[in-house]
């Protein structure tokens, strides 16, 4: 009974925080977001919102690099001109986020196809 009176009158504080601490904190924190992924050269997050992500490569010309040899061209290099965004996901396999596209392969004759394209493999839009 003498330890439950004693709990009862226990008094629980906040610990004092310092303010340079709080303050290093916040600055760590204000830096961590200008430092985001951003799509290739552009100022687009990786992480966008998808139907964002669709209005914006929608009509635009990509230079994409390809994560793996291309039969098409020497430096793996190509570049689609984006007719429509079919889909925005996160790959299961890897969990790499990726986009489904519609358009015409420029390296390929011209050819209108379907490609997916990791997010993080687009060095240009334009």
């Amino acid at each position: 009974m003498n330890a439950l009176n004693q709990l009862k009158k226990l008094t629980i504080r906040k610990p004092q925080t310092d303010t340079n601490t709080m303050t290093l904190k916040q600055e760590i924190a204000n830096q961590m977001n200008y430092t985001r992924p951003v799509i290739g050269q552009t100022e687009i997050p990786q992480d966008i919102e998808a139907s964002a992500l669709k209005v914006i490569l929608q009509g635009k010309t990509l230079r994409y690099e390809c994560g793996e040899e291309s039969s098409i061209t020497q430096d793996g290099q190509r570049t689609f001109k984006v007719e429509t965004v079919e889909n925005v996901f996160v790959a299961k396999k890897n969990g790499v986020r990726c986009v489904t596209i519609y358009g015409t392969d420029m390296d390929d004759g011209g050819k209108d196809k379907y490609r997916t394209l990791h997010i993080d493999g687009i060095r240009v839009i334009a």
